[in-house]
């Protein structure tokens, strides 16, 4: 399995970054798939919280990346273990 692509779209006060998969294994039913990565969140003007997606198909917050700015969300996308590419 292999990311291909990355990107956002907007979902209500959501940013959700989504990962484009290409699946090489011989059988496979579909060799393109979609996941989503992170979800991004407003909570007020100028401060944001952080989820990533847990193997159950259920977002989970991290706790110490809420009330952060942007940049730092997108940096912890970047550095935090929970957002395996």
């Amino acid at each position: 399995m292999r990311l291909v692509d990355i990107y956002s779209k907007i979902a209500g006060n959501k940013i959700l970054v989504i990962g484009k998969y290409k699946d090489f294994r011989p059988g496979v039913i579909s060799e393109d798939f979609e996941e989503k990565i992170a979800r991004i969140g407003v909570v007020e003007k100028g401060i944001f919280s952080l989820d990533y997606m847990r193997h159950t198909g259920q977002w989970q917050d991290i706790t110490f990346m809420s009330g952060n700015t942007l940049e730092k969300c997108l940096k912890g996308i970047a550095e935090l273990p929970y957002f395996m590419f």
